[in-house]
C-alpha cells in the first residue's frame, strides 16, 4: 500500500494505509525469495495462494527451497515475536495457463509448505468467496500488503487500505475481453494510495471472504502520450486483483476443502447499464506493471539466518 507524501503516517487513519495489529489479519503472510518479496494469502494449513510472477524469474518458476513464508507477522523488525511460523516451500504451483507479463492472464499459483502450518489467533486460513461478484458495482473491501509506503520505501509494516473494488469495463478500462473477465479493478483509490512493489499475492477481502489476490497496476496512454514510467501512487492508475472464483476449480485440485465454482462468477444487476460506462475510444494503449518487490535489501539480514537451513528442510515456528 502506497501514500506518495511527505508526512506519511501508517498511524494516521487520513494517510489512508494503515497499519495492521497483530492477529488482525491472521491469513497474510510474507513470502520471500532470495529475489523477490511478496505478500500472499493461508488458505488452508499446507498451502498458501499467491501471484505467480512472484514464483517466476528469467522465464522459469523459482526453486521451492529458495522460497520462505512467513505467518503471524506484522512487523518486519519482530520475526521472533513468539507468535510468528516459518515454512519452506515443499513446491510452487504455477497456474499451467500464466503468462508471464501479461494482464489478467491466470497470475495464480500455491505454494505447498515443506511442514503444515499450525493454526491459533496469528495464523489461520481465510474462507475463499464462490459467491458471484456483481457486475458494475462498487463494493467495499480491504486490501492488505507488504508494499512500500512510498517511492523506494519498504515497509516495515503490514499495512491495510479501504478500497472500493469494481467489476466493470469503466472501472478496468481498456482491457481485452478476456483480461476483463477475470479481474477486479480498483481505480483511484486516492491521489498517491493503491498497490505498489511488494504487495503483489496479497489478499483482497470483501464481506470477511478473499475476493482476490493483488496482481498488477497498469494505465492508459491517450495518442499523444509519451511513455510514463508507473511510479507507485501516480494518477490514473487502475490497481488490478486476479478474481479467485475463476479459479477454484483448479485449487481444488490441491486443495480439497476449497468451495465449489460456480456456473457463473459474476452476477449481472437488473437495470445496470454494464457494466458501465464505455471507455475512451482515444485510449489505445497501456502500461502495467507486476507489483511484486525485487531484490528486497530490507530482507537480507533474514535470508543470511534462514535460508542457510531451508536446504536442509529444517524448520523452526
Amino acid at each position: 500500500m502506497v501514500q506518495l507524501s511527505e508526512n506519511f503516517d501508517l498511524n494516521t487513519p487520513h494517510s489512508g494505509g494503515l497499519r495492521a495489529t497483530p492477529g488482525e489479519f491472521p491469513y497474510v503472510a510474507l513470502s520471500v525469495h532470495t529475489d523477490i518479496k511478496c505478500t500472499a494469502v493461508v488458505i488452508s494449513d499446507e498451502y498458501i495462494l499467491g501471484a505467480a510472477h512472484c514464483y517466476w524469474t528469467n522465464r522459469r518458476p523459482v526453486r521451492s527451497a529458495d522460497v520462505i513464508i512467513i505467518t503471524g507477522l506484522t512487523n518486519i523488525n519482530q520475526l521472533h515475536n513468539g507468535y510468528t511460523q516459518k515454512r519452506t516451500a515443499e513446491n510452487i504451483i504455477i497456474n499451467p495457463n500464466f503468462k508471464e507479463r501479461k494482464l489478467g492472464r491466470y497470475d495464480v499459483a500455491l505454494v505447498k509448505l515443506m511442514m503444515p502450518l499450525l493454526f491459533d489467533l496469528y495464523t489461520s486460513p481465510i474462507p475463499m468467496d464462490n459467491r458471484p461478484f456483481p457486475v458494475g458495482k462498487e463494493i467495499p473491501c480491504t486490501a492488505i500488503g507488504w508494499g512500500d509506503i512510498e517511492k523506494n520505501v519498504e515497509a516495515t509494516n503490514l499495512v491495510k487500505l479501504n478500497v472500493n473494488a469494481e467489476h466493470s469495463k469503466e472501472a478496468c478500462h481498456g482491457l481485452t475481453k478476456q483480461q476483463y473477465s477475470s479481474l477486479i479493478c480498483v481505480t483511484e483509490p486516492s491521489s498517491g494510495r493503491g498497490l505498489c512493489d511488494g504487495d503483489s499475492g496479497g489478499p483482497l477481502i470483501c464481506d470477511n471472504h478473499l475476493v482476490g489476490i493483488a496482481h498488477q497496476v497498469y494505465k492508459e496512454l491517450e495518442d499523444n502520450d509519451s511513455e510514463l514510467d508507473l511510479e507507485c501512487g501516480m494518477k490514473g492508475l487502475v490497481h488490478t486483483f486476479m478474481f479467485i472464483c475463476k479459479h477454484l476449480n483448479w485449487i481444488q485440485n490441491y486443495v480439497k476443502d476449497a468451495p465449489n465454482q460456480p456456473t457463473e462468477c459474476y452476477r449481472h444487476i437488473q437495470n445496470n447499464p454494464s457494466t458501465s460506462k464505455k471507455s475512451n475510444n482515444n485510449m489505445t494503449e497501456y502500461q502495467r506493471k507486476d507489483v511484486s518487490l525485487l531484490a528486497p535489501n530490507i530482507e537480507e539480514p533474514y535470508r543470511k539466518k534462514y535460508f542457510s537451513t531451508a536446504a536442509k528442510g529444517k524448520q523452526e515456528r
